[in-house]
């Protein structure tokens, strides 16, 4: 399928998504700043090492047009990779690695959907209804055709993920722009 027809692919699931359960918009969290650090392992089914710790920190901004304003530093297995994107809610943009991510709301749930070479990787940030505190979540989505998630890992190296395992968390959420002290 070529990256528009996942574009439209991905669109449709973030609809979806939204209609599920009762939805609410990203207003309560315009103009609020979440910072997450994670720990995952991520097994894989035929690469070298099989499994591997994964970090990510992750810095997001809600801007008040509705915009997600994301910025990623990664490690794992002696790589790293910083990312920095800006995408409208409810809206897919294509990734390096051919990859397509989109940011939707449901509820007070953040969550940011990646379209990776086959599958999905879902990402849930819960935030509480005081908006102090957030909890996260990992979920893959196989491919509907192969069965299959195949991610390209920091190391380049393309392979099968066969499970991802939340280790530790850090959640915080702030009422500002995070990024502000940087500028």
């Amino acid at each position: 399928m070529s990256m528009k027809g996942w574009s439209a692919a991905l669109g449709a699931i973030v609809l979806a998504l939204g209609l599920v359960g009762k939805s609410a918009s990203a207003d309560d969290l315009r103009g609020y700043s979440i910072d997450v650090t994670t720990v995952e392992t991520d097994v894989f089914r035929a690469d070298d090492p099989r499994s591997i710790d994964f970090t990510m920190h992750r810095r997001i901004y809600i801007g008040q047009a509705g915009d997600v304003f994301d910025y990623t530093d990664q490690s794992a297995g002696g790589f790293t990779q910083h990312g920095a994107n800006v995408v409208g809610m409810d809206r897919a943009k294509t990734m390096p690695h051919d990859r397509i991510r989109a940011w939707t709301m449901q509820g007070n749930r953040l969550q940011a959907i990646v379209k990776a070479t086959e599958g999905l990787v879902v990402r849930t940030i819960d935030v509480d209804p005081g908006r102090t505190t957030c909890a996260y979540q990992i979920a893959m989505q196989p491919d509907p055709g192969t069965g299959r998630v195949v991610v390209q890992r920091l190391n380049g190296h393309v392979a099968e993920l066969t499970a991802m395992t939340l280790r530790s968390f850090t959640c915080t959420v702030r009422k500002g722009n995070i990024f502000a002290a940087d500028q």
